[in-house]
């Protein structure tokens, strides 16, 4: 905490480390001493979220994000908004039931999907979809998109265009599974690509803020994780995806039509790794 924060705030908000619940004034001072530009009633907004759902912004679970607003390409101001991280997502889902991903899903939709489901193929998105089933049986379907000309922050770190639009249609499907009982009015996002001070860009596609917005795209290379384990192909799709190589770029060098044709997730991944090895001419790792 004093390596992300600096060692005043570390010792103001040492007393809140690990606390899994707390008041709406012991989360409102933690959101001001680590954002305090941050407007009061988004601070409140926050805490309120916080205090009703058992999250502690110590633990990455909530987010204050500053972007720039434009008119006309001209900067007149600075908006905020309030962020959860997938992961609090998936955790405040799991409280309530446990649940599992069906249909190898998160995954790119089909174009037989896309016609089906939202009654043409859009070209200029990329349309995910997430299935899910609880523990009682209850199955949900959720989708989400991403611009396929719009760049995602952390793009240089590993994040891509579709695990945008995964996250989205997860987000989507936990909703749809757990009516009324998840937290609205916050965007979601992937949390692994926040930084120090937890700028990034606006969720919906704003400018990036503080320092680590200065930082020129493609300054850092995806790191291949080492000997990764998966539960299921929409798993390794989307790590695979973090990398930035696609279903498509799969099975094009495989010469495969599904995941499924692979033997083993060991064999799909030998592909991912040749191919962020070729990218970024990082040794291969085994």
């Amino acid at each position: 905490m004093e390596q992300e924060l600096g060692k005043e705030k570390a010792t103001r908000l040492i007393k809140y480390e690990g606390v899994a619940s707390l008041t709406k004034e012991g989360a409102m001072e933690v959101l001001q001493t680590i954002w305090p530009d941050a407007p009061e009633i988004e601070v409140l907004k926050a805490a309120m979220i916080c205090h009703q759902y058992g999250l502690n912004p110590l633990m990455k679970h909530v987010f204050l994000i500053p972007f720039k607003r434009r008119q006309k390409g001209v900067v007149v101001g600075e908006d905020w908004v309030t962020v959860l991280g997938v992961k609090t997502y998936r955790l405040l889902a799991h409280r309530r039931a446990d649940f599992s991903y069906l249909d190898n899903t998160p995954r790119v939709m089909t174009e037989e999907e896309q016609k089906s489901i939202l009654g043409e193929v859009d070209n200029d998105r990329i349309q995910a979809i997430t299935k899910l089933r609880d523990s009682k049986g209850n199955e949900a379907a959720g989708y989400g998109n991403w611009p396929k000309e719009e760049m995602p922050y952390g793009t240089e770190k590993g994040n891509s265009k579709a695990n945008m639009a995964f996250i989205r249609s997860e987000r989507n499907a936990l909703d749809r599974l757990f009516p009324g009982e998840m937290p609205q009015g916050a965007e979601v996002i992937d949390e692994r690509y926040i930084e120090a001070e937890y700028s990034i860009t606006k969720p919906e596609g704003g400018e990036k803020t503080g320092e680590q917005a200065e930082k020129k795209a493609g300054e850092g290379k995806p790191e291949l994780p080492k000997n990764p384990v998966f539960q299921n192909w929409g798993e390794l799709a989307q790590a695979a995806a973090n990398l930035g190589v696609t279903t498509e770029d799969v099975f094009k060098r495989a010469g495969v039509k599904k995941w499924q044709d692979f033997a083993s997730y060991r064999d799909a991944w030998n592909i991912v790794e040749e191919l962020v090895t070729e990218r970024t001419q990082q040794p291969k790792m085994i």
